[in-house]
């Protein structure tokens, strides 16, 4: 519907007033939020905010540490976040890291860099914090230590440049043991002189004080250090988790180690490749390894030692995996071995034969030998040859082309699979390879509703008398629906219940929690549920 020239004429002499105050005042758009000048101190910012505020930083730099007297609350966080399009540069004093020791804090976007002072960047010890988003650079110790909490999260964030000494390690991520739920999802991290990501536990820790439920998804790791870094992943201390999706490459030692009694962990869709060695699963200090899942990973381009290493292993599933250009042994098995285990419908193409120097009770069988001489791995299922039909070996993308002598010719192991039955390797001809099936969803759940704009809008009292606002619920929930204005005031909490699956509509009358009326001009209405929150902008008329 068209609108009227007096209708125009009321909105503009509404919106000229609160475009002078967005533009030319300190008061962010975004209900419960503040905006920090460049030059002010964000950490005397801090000292005001409380649960459900947002602090936006402009650029500049910043020298000082932060520390939080207290946390946000359940789907009210406290927020640290870089001013939309700027860049702020937070520079280490030397004093100590930041703590993120309170729950639901959140910082976004900020660029910190260490300056090489011999501290850590961050340490968590606090629940259901989130870092994204941000730049961490330029330290001697570890980018962010995390020493306990759970349900906490390192997200889109890039890591480089932490090196101490030789013989010194300083980390990308490290954890220590005790920690729950953590998701590292999304970050690229580089060139540290320890690991890109270390979950820690001494030797003497029980298996009981290990972290759990680790996810560590969609990352790249790499160093360019060559023998100055360590590894990709470092798992010293850890029972339960994902590890799928990432990229981990460049390293003059093991790209991937599990060790010291680690258990319960899911391996997929990773490349690993350019590196001294690939995986290593090993048990130590008397605790063996148990329950590992390692299938559709690429390992490639490998340079010594071994693709594959296993010892003191128990209950490995090792399937529908890819490895090629192994410059050495496709597989060891060392001393304690590996037992009660199944390898079954890989490719291994060019690469040395496997070599058992332990025990071994597998069963082996339906796998690939392209120019590589299977040995006691050999099964009379197997397929030998010479080419594996790769879409483009010699630019690794080990995809298969129809034709493929490999195709149909696996053994059903539970996986997604064309014809009349699996492949062998990584990629099933003909099904886009993904992270596990529900993986994603559960790393980052569905939307709880979606949030519609309110009709009529604008609206006035006078003539309308009230504002509809739709919401769509995907999922029954506590929600809680509440009108702000542009200072960031609560107006009007105007629903707080449960609401069902399905469409609803909220109104509002233009009345304040007093029952006032409000006056003309922009407001936000905004839905939260314990997980999600979306805000959107209502004019008011009269």
């Amino acid at each position: 519907m068209k609108v009227g020239s007096n209708l125009k004429k009321k909105i503009k002499r509404i919106l000229i007033p609160i475009i002078g105050i967005l533009c030319f005042s300190n008061v962010s758009v975004e209900a419960g939020s503040k905006t920090l000048i460049a030059g002010k101190s964000i950490q005397q910012s801090i000292l005001g905010l409380q649960p459900g505020d947002t602090l936006f930083v402009r650029s500049g730099d910043y020298h000082e540490t932060l520390s939080f007297p207290q946390g946000g609350v359940d789907g009210q966080p406290i927020v640290i976040s870089a001013f939309p399009g700027d860049h702020p540069v937070l520079f280490s004093t030397g004093t100590g890291p930041i703590i993120l020791g309170e729950d639901y804090l959140v910082m976004d976007g900020l660029i910190l860099d260490q300056n090489g002072a011999s501290e850590d960047a961050i340490r968590i010890r606090g629940n259901y914090n989130t870092i994204k988003n941000c730049e961490i650079r330029n330290g001697k110790r570890d980018a962010i230590e995390i020493n306990s909490g759970t349900g906490n999260r390192i997200e889109n964030n890039v890591i480089h440049n932490f090196v101490w000494q030789p013989g010194k390690d300083a980390h990308g991520i490290v954890t220590d043991p005790g920690v729950v739920d953590l998701t590292i999802i999304g970050n690229t991290i580089y060139d540290c002189g320890g690991d890109c990501i270390q979950l820690y536990a001494s030797g003497s820790d029980p298996v009981s004080s290990y972290s759990r439920d680790i996810d560590i998804i969609d990352n790249v790791l790499y160093t360019t250090l060559g023998s100055s870094s360590e590894n990709a992943l470092d798992f010293k201390g850890v029972d339960g988790g994902i590890v799928a999706g990432n990229d981990m490459y460049g390293f003059d030692d093991k790209a991937v180690v599990v060790q010291k009694g680690c258990r319960n962990l899911l391996f997929e869709f990773n490349t690993i490749h350019d590196s001294e060695r690939g995986m290593e699963f090993r048990g130590e200090n008397g605790k063996s390894q148990e329950n590992m899942i390692v299938r559709n990973n690429a390992i490639y381009n490998i340079r010594q030692y071994y693709g594959v290493k296993f010892d003191w292993v128990d209950n490995v599933t090792f399937i529908n995996n890819t490895l090629a250009f192994i410059n050495t042994r496709a597989f060891l098995i060392e001393e304690e071995g590996l037992t009660n285990s199944v390898i079954l419908n890989n490719i291994i193409y060019q690469a040395d034969d496997p070599k058992v120097d332990g025990t071994f009770d597998v069963e082996v069988g339906h796998n690939g030998w392209f120019q590589a001489d299977a040995a006691s791995f050999a099964a009379a299922s197997d397929v030998v040859g010479q080419n594996p039909g790769f879409m483009a070996a010699n630019s690794f993308d080990f995809q298969l082309i129809s034709g493929s002598p490999v195709i149909d010719k696996g053994q059903n192991v539970g996986l997604v699979f064309t014809g009349n039955a699996p492949d062998l390797g990584a990629f099933e001809f003909g099904v886009t390879a993904a992270v596990s099936e529900n993986l994603l969803a559960e790393i980052n759940p569905p939307m709880e509703f979606t949030l519609q704009q309110n009709w009529p809008n604008p609206f006035s009292t006078a003539q309308s008398h009230v504002t509809r606002i739709p919401v769509e619920i995907h999922t029954a929930n506590d929600f809680s629906i509440s009108i702000y204005n542009v200072l960031g005031q609560t107006v009007k909490q105007i629903f707080k219940g449960e609401l069902v699956q399905g469409n609803h509509e909220i109104q509002w009358d233009g009345r304040n929690q007093f029952g006032q009326r409000t006056s003309p001009g922009v407001y936000y209405y905004e839905i939260r549920s314990n997980k999600q929150r979306v805000v959107k902008s209502l004019i008011l008329l009269n």
